[in-house]
């Protein structure tokens, strides 16, 4: 899973007109699967399939939080 939208944001520019990528995004207990289609250059339809909650991924950015 995925903590923000942020790294899916430069997945998806990798993908080719017609390709797909399925990723989970959110923090827990609160995460939604994501089909993201390209369907032309600078055009993506994204669409929540359900919520769920697995283990974030190695190494993947985390938002910063909130301090004083």
């Amino acid at each position: 899973s995925l903590p923000t939208a942020e790294p899916l944001a430069r997945l998806r520019e990798r993908l080719a007109d017609g390709g797909r990528l399925f990723a989970i995004v959110g923090m827990a207990p609160v995460m939604r699967a994501l089909l993201v289609t390209r369907v032309r250059e600078g055009s993506y339809r994204e669409e929540a399939r359900f919520e769920t909650c697995v283990p974030a991924l190695k190494n993947a950015p985390l938002p910063s939080s909130f301090t004083f």
